[in-house]
């Protein structure tokens, strides 16, 4: 089990709680970070809510069953760039995935993807994390 707690007054008082309740002879790793939230997390974190909102539309009104990883391989294949690599003389195509993408490479992609659904009539949900995964004057919810 994992928890994420931001350490307010509340957030203390559930950690106390938590551990309280803890069986004394269970063995149990507690690590305490601080939450770097970075843009590329936000990113990943958006765009995969977004690929279930897609999977849950595209399956709920189809005949087929479309997961989040069907609709993020779509995507990255409709949306992307390919790369051609080329070893010992035999070029391969290679789809460019998001997970090398830059910052501001993956914020046009989502944008992208955002306005692809827009025109299906599929409703994102734009979470506080869409202003930091889109950048501050993309703040929207």
């Amino acid at each position: 089990m994992r928890h994420e707690i931001i350490l307010n007054k509340q957030g203390k008082e559930r950690v106390v709680s938590w551990l309280a309740e803890l069986n004394a002879d269970g063995r149990y790793l507690l690590e305490v970070r601080p939450n770097k939230l970075t843009r590329s997390l936000a990113q990943n974190r958006l765009s995969w809510m977004w690929y279930r909102e897609i999977a849950d539309f595209l399956t709920d009104n189809s005949d087929q069953t479309i997961s989040d990883t069907d609709v993020h391989d779509w995507l990255v294949d409709e949306f992307l760039p390919k790369k051609v690599v080329e070893i010992d003389g035999k070029p391969k195509v290679r789809q460019v995935g998001t997970s090398g993408l830059k910052v501001n490479e993956m914020s046009e992609f989502l944008e992208k993807v955002d306005v692809w659904a827009a025109q299906r009539q599929i409703q994102l949900t734009h979470p506080d994390i869409y202003g930091v995964a889109m950048g501050s004057e993309h703040g929207r919810n």
